[in-house]
This record gives structure tokens, C-alpha cells and sequence, in this order.
């Protein structure tokens, strides 16, 4: 739309397009607050016309998370009911660290797109990385967000050392725009 000088990426315009391109089917999303993210992939989904994909959601649901209000799950699906996205969501209410290892031990729990904006500590992060890498199906999308953060200046060195020593994927970093954005794409199943 921009042309070749467009070079802005954040996680919202990236998950708009990859739900417009790509019309992906199942969709988690660790860090989910207001459900801004999780309304522009649905919204790039349905803009193509395609159908709206089965969607997992996990939060902690912290008041006040970094200043500014989470209100929880019936809140997110009243905003995408109010945008005419009415989709399927699951919503995982708890620790990441503690429900995803658990929930996805099923052979079904397989994404299209997984995003990856919730514990920001070091050692979270990697743990949410390392969870949810072996859940990605072929051709989907792993978005990793703030490797630029000015409050998390260390997120982009753990992507870097958890994603780099891995066979078939394909990577992208964007640290220059807002908080910094990277993504994988698998491209081959080892």
C-alpha cells in the first residue's frame, strides 16, 4: 500500500497482515490485556474475506499491568463481538509457565500463529519461547514482541539465543519501530 519505502513494523501491523495473507485457522496468544493484538489478526483475517480462526488465549489477567487497566477475558470478547469478530476463544486464566506446558501436550495443540508478549522477565520469556517453538505448524508464524523495549533492553538477546541455534526456521527483527518486533516462520519440520 506504501510501497518499497514503508518500513514500519509493529506487532499489530504484523499480525494484521499475517491474518490477511495467510488466513491462519488456530491462533495463541500468550499476553493478551485489552486484546488489541488479537483484533487486528482477526481483523486482517476477516478484511481478506477468510474464515475467522479458532483462538487460544493465556493472561494473567494483573490489574494495572504496566499502568494501564487488563480487564479480562469477558471484557476481550465483548470488544470483538462489538467489532464483529465472533470467533472462538479459549482463554487460559493463569500463568503461562504453569498452563501451557500442560495444555499443550495435546497432539491437536498445533498454531498457525503463535504471539509471544507476556512475561517480560528474562527467564520468562525464554520459558514462553521455549514452550510454545514446538507448537508452531509448518508455514505458521511465532511473534516474539519488545526486543527493543527501553525497560527490557535484554528481550531481543534472549530471542537471539533461543531462536538462532534452531533448525527450520526462517527469522526477522525489526528493532526500529515503537518497542521492536521479531518473528519466526517455520518453513520445515525437523
Amino acid at each position: 500500500r506504501f510501497g518499497e519505502a514503508w518500513k514500519y513494523v509493529d506487532l499489530w501491523s504484523m499480525l494484521y497482515a499475517y491474518g490477511r495473507l495467510a488466513a491462519p485457522k488456530r491462533y495463541l496468544e500468550i499476553g493478551t490485556r485489552k486484546g488489541h493484538s488479537l483484533a487486528s489478526m482477526l481483523l486482517g483475517c476477516r478484511d481478506a474475506g477468510s474464515t475467522l480462526p479458532s483462538v487460544v488465549s493465556c493472561d494473567l489477567w494483573v490489574q494495572s499491568y504496566a499502568g494501564t487497566a487488563n480487564p479480562g477475558p469477558t471484557f476481550v470478547a465483548e470488544q470483538m463481538k462489538k467489532l464483529g469478530l465472533d470467533t472462538k476463544i479459549e482463554f487460559l486464566s493463569g500463568s503461562s509457565h504453569e498452563l501451557l506446558p500442560v495444555y499443550l501436550r495435546s497432539p491437536d495443540a498445533t498454531f498457525d500463529l503463535i504471539t509471544v508478549d507476556g512475561d517480560h522477565s528474562r527467564d520468562g520469556a525464554r520459558t514462553d519461547l521455549n514452550d510454545v517453538v514446538g507448537s508452531l505448524r509448518l508455514g505458521g508464524m511465532l511473534v516474539f514482541d519488545d526486543i527493543h523495549h527501553p525497560q527490557h533492553t535484554y528481550l531481543g538477546e534472549v530471542w537471539r539465543e533461543e531462536m538462532n541455534h534452531r533448525r527450520g526456521l526462517e527469522f526477522y527483527e525489526n528493532p526500529r519501530n515503537n518497542t521492536g518486533i521479531a518473528a519466526a516462520i517455520r518453513y520445515r519440520l525437523d
